[in-house]
């Protein structure tokens, strides 16, 4: 290893390696192209340029940190990017021409717009030489430190008017905040790999995922998951909301030919028939744990039908630790006012001082959707969805139903589940 590793050093020549001037003469800009996969129409809708460098001298590729490493100057930076865009549509100009179903995605360094105020007409007329409409190319936004947002605003909408998509790269990193969703008003949000890295062993991001899924849907944006690797994430990702896909595991950047289209469309079946699996894998345990829970409810509410409110809490006090999903039970009357202690299950809960609330006898549920819902039958029973307990600080589920009591008076049992 070591004798492979000198020989590759000894082959990389100083004009690129150690070179203190430009290196716009020493290097040949070309692109290499990540194939981007769409989960609405199951196929293959589209490509992401991506800049790399050649040494003139020695003729070794230059990957994208190290070649922007070597630039002098904003100007070297601004050069580039121009040539990179240009020679990424010439480059995949016949396809999108011949493809109205495939879209180009080009980078835009924010700063550079910032500071050059870049027009989109030039960009305009490469379509026009290529025979490309501007509906196939997505302009992705970066923005690597913070730029005058009027300028982007005029930018991006000059951009629009010509029929230009609009991409917000790198969301969830560096500064492409959530306040930045309401200014540039993408088209698409791309969620940046380091909220995707391991996303199927991490419920965090998980969570924040499906946030920004929903933000992305309410907003009729489509959301990109970017850097998939693994089939687990790209599985998670479906789950949680992706619309489209892009990374590794599809293929690394390359040129574009009839291999890498090939390769791309065969990892979508194989992603299809695995997610398949997985759904009908997940609703079948859904079920069966609903029924578990839906039951153990039932069950409780008859011990408790027919009571006293006094023998309430000893009820539940002996019932919270007979299943390890549940993680606290609590009673409310018909004003949304907690009846009984929180009683938790001793063997999971521990309640977090000061952070976390202990909600205790005598205090409101009126601000729960479950109190409305059930205190006049509009529904016997209700489910949450899944949010942070504020009595122990875990990821739960409220379960409620309807019972009555030994003089018929109406309550709500609540029973928190655990969510796994």
């Amino acid at each position: 290893m070591n004798d492979t590793s000198t020989l590759e050093k000894n082959l990389i020549c100083t004009k690129c390696s150690n070179n203190t001037e430009s290196i716009l003469d020493e290097v040949t800009i070309i692109n290499h192209f990540q194939p981007i996969v769409s989960s609405i129409t199951h196929s293959l809708v589209g490509f992401e340029s991506l800049c790399r460098g050649i040494c003139k001298h020695c003729h070794r590729l230059i990957p994208p940190f190290e070649l922007f490493k070597m630039l002098k100057s904003d100007e070297e930076l601004f050069i580039i990017d121009k040539i990179a865009r240009k020679t990424a549509i010439n480059n995949i100009g016949s396809l999108l021409s011949n493809q109205n179903n495939f879209h180009l995605f080009i980078n835009f360094d924010a700063k550079l717009i910032e500071e050059k105020i870049e027009n989109p007409e030039s960009l305009v007329d490469l379509c026009k030489e290529n025979n490309i409409r501007p509906q196939n190319i997505v302009i992705e936004i970066t923005e690597s430190r913070p730029c005058d947002i009027d300028i982007l605003k005029e930018f991006i909408a000059n951009c629009r008017n010509y029929g230009f998509l609009i991409a917000m790269d790198d969301v969830g990193s560096g500064y492409s905040n959530f306040d930045r969703i309401s200014i540039i008003k993408p088209d698409i949000i791309k969620i940046d790999r380091s909220i995707i890295k391991d996303f199927d062993k991490d419920h965090n991001k998980q969570i924040i995922f499906k946030a920004i899924s929903s933000i992305a849907k309410k907003l009729g944006m489509l959301l990109l998951a970017e850097g998939v690797e693994t089939e687990e994430e790209i599985i998670y990702s479906l789950e949680h909301g992706a619309d489209l896909l892009q990374g590794f595991y599809f293929s690394r950047p390359a040129e574009i030919d009839d291999n890498l289209i090939e390769k791309s469309e065969s990892k979508i079946i194989h992603i299809e028939s695995l997610y398949k699996d997985f759904k009908i894998e997940r609703i079948e345990n859904l079920k069966k744990n609903y029924q578990i829970y839906e039951n153990t409810l039932s069950i409780l509410s008859f011990l408790l039908s027919g009571r006293t409110p006094e023998e309430f809490d000893l009820l539940l006090e002996n019932y919270v630790d007979k299943h390890s999903f549940i993680e606290s039970l609590y009673i409310l009357d018909n004003s949304g006012i907690q009846v009984t202690h929180s009683h938790l299950n001793c063997g999971l809960c521990n309640v977090k001082s000061n952070l976390f609330k202990l909600m205790k006898k005598g205090e409101s549920h009126v601000y729960n959707d479950y109190y409305y819902l059930l205190k006049d039958n509009l529904f016997k029973k209700y489910t949450t969805d899944t949010y942070l307990s504020f009595l122990s600080g875990n990821l739960c589920k409220t379960m409620s139903k309807n019972f009555q009591s030994e003089n018929n008076t109406n309550y709500v049992l609540c029973m928190n589940i655990l969510e796994r």
